[in-house]
């Protein structure tokens, strides 16, 4: 009797130390827990910490590309401003019963320059090439973003591709062939020009130089037209930017 006494007693000690033991053990598994899940949100809001603070750097070099594609796109907004007046100028002359005048000095405006617009790309490309472009947080932001340079890089290049392959392509050959040229001196910042050979009454009665003009009118207007839509979304991009900087 005593002897099944004392092993009942031992069997009531070791239960009670096998469900202390299991209330330690499930305590330092909570325990361990808990620490995985504090250091996984200490680690989430440093990476959310430095993700914001790497958007607010390419927030910033958005800024800056942007006031620098603005001012190149009010420059070639002038300069096309400029060789539309010059061809209306032309125009009117030819209009003229008896034009005079030589137009040599005028060829570059006239059929030869190309106007490219030049746009930064580094950070919307940077982006792009690392992946990067969910750091910005405004969807709203990011769309704007890649249509203003899917739309300026379509207009831009179609325009200017254009000018250029009709240049070297079609006037460029012809004024070459029909027309003597004469080269500045070296380093002298002036466009190519005829040597006392076209004049307005040359000019009048080419009807190449003539159809040649009217299509280059056709093309920089829609340039210009272009542009002054991209300024107009630059604009109103940079702001947003800006507003996001705030």
């Amino acid at each position: 009797m005593l002897r099944l006494f004392r092993k009942f007693r031992q069997q009531e000690i070791s239960q009670v130390n096998l469900a202390k033991y299991i209330l330690y053990a499930i305590g330092e598994i909570l325990l361990v827990v808990i620490g995985i899940l504090i250091a996984i949100q200490i680690n989430n809001w440093v990476e959310e910490k430095n993700d914001r603070v790497q958007e607010q750097k390419y927030l910033n070099n958005f800024h800056d590309n942007l006031e620098r594609d603005s001012e190149n796109l009010e420059f070639r907004i002038t300069n096309l401003s400029e060789a539309l007046t010059i061809i209306d100028t032309v125009i009117e002359q030819m209009s003229v019963e008896s034009p005079e005048g030589d137009v040599s000095e005028l060829i570059g405006p006239l059929y030869m320059a190309t106007f490219i617009l030049v746009i930064e790309r580094s950070t919307i490309e940077d982006l792009k090439s690392t992946g990067n472009l969910d750091l910005i947080t405004n969807e709203q932001l990011t769309e704007a973003l890649l249509t203003y340079y899917l739309d300026i890089e379509g207009d831009g290049l179609i325009f200017s591709q254009s000018l250029v392959e009709y240049s070297r392509n079609t006037i460029g050959p012809y004024l070459m062939k029909y027309y003597r040229f004469k080269l500045g001196p070296i380093g002298a910042q002036i466009p190519i020009q005829t040597e006392h050979m076209i004049t307005y009454e040359k000019l009048k009665n080419d009807i190449f130089l003539i159809n040649a003009l009217i299509y280059r009118k056709g093309i920089l207007s829609a340039s210009k037209e272009a542009y002054v839509r991209a300024l107009e979304r630059n604009k109103n991009l940079r702001m947003l930017v800006a507003s996001e900087l705030d």
